[in-house]
């Protein structure tokens, strides 16, 4: 990962799905390099972000979101933290999708998440500068 980020890994985000019981009604995004006000930030900007796409789409179910350390999760993504790539990013999101969002309301979600990122990245450009 390093080789291909042609220097130090400033953000890094992966996606990765379950099938768990516990989390099946909410999207899970363990954090690396964010503070609680960023969180909360990540949090509140997917939010309105999945609030806008279910506008008009009641087959569509309005999954939770829970952002670390904002809020606590089963998937916290511990190992790619302590030994993988999460723990050699600046910045990193380790999101988890339950199986509704990868199956019967995928196309839904996978916009969704796009924009985020797509936002998210510009939000982070924008703090950049502003340094």
């Amino acid at each position: 990962m390093a080789e291909a980020s042609q220097g130090p890994l400033r953000v890094y985000v992966e996606v990765h799905g379950n099938g768990h019981q516990d989390t099946a009604g909410r999207v899970e995004i363990a954090t690396v390099g964010l503070s609680r006000e960023d969180a909360w930030r990540v949090k509140t900007l997917l939010e309105l972000i999945r609030d806008a796409y279910l506008r008009g789409r009641p087959e569509t179910p309005r999954l939770e979101i829970f952002v670390e350390p904002v809020d606590t999760l089963r998937y916290s993504a511990s190992a790619s933290k302590s030994g993988g790539v999460l723990g050699r990013s600046e910045k990193a999101l380790h999101v988890e999708l339950p199986k509704v969002a990868r199956t019967t309301s995928r196309e839904a979600y996978t916009d969704m998440l796009a924009d985020f990122l797509s936002q998210w990245a510009d939000l982070l450009t924008t703090a950049a500068r502003g340094r």
